[in-house]
């Protein structure tokens, strides 16, 4: 009797002896070697390597440098536009001369949506740690209540650890107290903790977070030397000596005055403001 005429993916899987072609599902099958093995590594007992719980924090670590990298370089281009102008007026009684600020560029936008990003990726790793830190002495649980404990409204340890007790229950006691160590509430040791969770809910919550320009410093050496050079009649060595304001003026406002100098002095704008 005939025999009818083997399918096209009989034959196909006839002739390469090892079964790796598609199946009918049009799935790939297993070489045989490879199968082999599989199935001595499990009569061997060697375990499975363990899936990394850690995987997705890492990622969002990732992500987080991502963001400060892009706030970093959009900040940086910002800068390198001259925001900030500053001209020379006197004054009319004195005759002082008083650098002030004559104009002051809005801080893009992007600025802040970057800002933002990044607050609230912070705060999610530490929220994602904390759950995977519940999993490993709570295997199975929800978990809904874990949070990183930050504790909002807590100014010393005993307020901190009545806050903290419902974010961290079901973690395990010796990593509670590696927690507590860090102090994560207003004036503790961990205050940048509550620093950051501040300006992530104002930034999720209310208003984007406020970014501006400020007052940083004057380079008095150069002012100084200009003074000296009149003096001696010729210009002496080079000296930057840079100082903080008392108040740094953020944000700048247009009319803001930054230095005043001497009476009928003339603009010197080598001066680095």
């Amino acid at each position: 009797m005939r025999q009818p005429p083997a399918s096209r993916d009989s034959r196909y899987r006839r002739g390469c002896g090892s079964g790796f072609g598609p199946s009918l599902r049009g799935s790939w099958k297993l070489p045989h070697t490879q199968y082999r093995s599989s199935r001595k590594r499990e009569s061997d007992g060697i375990p499975a390597s363990p899936p990394d719980r850690l995987v997705g924090v890492r990622a969002k670590i990732e992500r987080a440098k991502k963001h400060v990298a892009d706030l970093d370089s959009a900040i940086r281009a910002f800068l390198d536009s001259n925001p900030c102008k500053v001209g020379t007026k006197r004054d009319p009684d004195t005759r002082k001369l008083i650098y002030y600020v004559t104009h002051v560029a809005d801080v893009p936008t992007e600025i802040t949506q970057i800002t933002g990003d990044a607050l609230g990726n912070m705060v999610s790793i530490l929220d994602h740690l904390a759950y995977r830190l519940y999993l490993k002495n709570t295997p199975g649980g929800l978990g809904r209540h874990v949070y990183f404990p930050i504790a909002r409204n807590a100014t010393n340890a005993a307020e901190y650890v009545a806050e903290r007790e419902r974010k961290i229950k079901g973690i395990h006691p010796t990593v509670i107290a590696a927690l507590d160590a860090l102090e994560p509430y207003k004036g503790g040791k961990g205050h940048q903790f509550w620093v950051l969770n501040e300006l992530n809910n104002l930034s999720k919550h209310r208003d984007l977070i406020a970014v501006g320009s400020r007052f940083r410093s004057v380079d008095l050496g150069a002012h100084v030397m200009a003074h000296m050079e009149k003096l001696l009649g010729h210009a002496p060595p080079s000296l930057s000596a840079f100082f903080k304001p008392a108040d740094p003026l953020c944000p700048l406002k247009v009319g803001d005055e930054l230095l005043t100098g001497a009476p009928d002095e003339e603009p010197n704008f080598t001066v680095r403001l």
